[in-house]
């Protein structure tokens, strides 16, 4: 299972989870260790892609991220790789305590979007790509 939680109480989950999770907690993967700084979007959404191939060998895998590219990379392994959508779990916390929790179907949709996480304005551009034509 690979837990992904983003939204306004992270820093707080961070904190409360550290000990619990040992080398199964994934610190924001979107900054890299050493500089500080973001990675570049690709390689956000390349980690994405290769926790969610890899996090079954693991037993539970826990993520706290900002990062929309990240999980967009998860929904495409979800999608190419044929992973099951059950075994991936989004949690996205408010500033007022509220989380919401859109689920991911087979071919790497979700079911809503939660308002604050995704940066594209006019919706998911990766939704589009994963609809099959024809």
């Amino acid at each position: 299972m690979l837990t992904i939680i983003s939204g306004d109480l992270v820093k707080a989950l961070e904190e409360m989870t550290k000990s619990e999770w040992g080398s199964n907690f994934i610190r924001f993967p979107e900054v890299n260790s050493v500089s500080g700084l973001p990675l570049i979007p690709a390689e956000q959404f390349e980690l994405g892609m290769f926790h969610a191939k890899n996090s079954g060998d693991l037993g539970e895998v826990l993520v706290l991220t900002y990062s929309d590219l990240y999980f967009n990379g998860v929904r495409v392994a979800v999608y190419e790789l044929g992973l099951d959508p059950a075994s991936i779990l989004f949690l996205h916390f408010h500033a007022d305590g509220r989380f919401e929790s859109p689920s991911i179907d087979r071919i790497g949709r979700m079911n809503f979007y939660p308002k604050g996480f995704f940066l594209e304005v006019s919706g998911n551009a990766v939704d589009r790509l994963l609809v099959k034509k024809g």
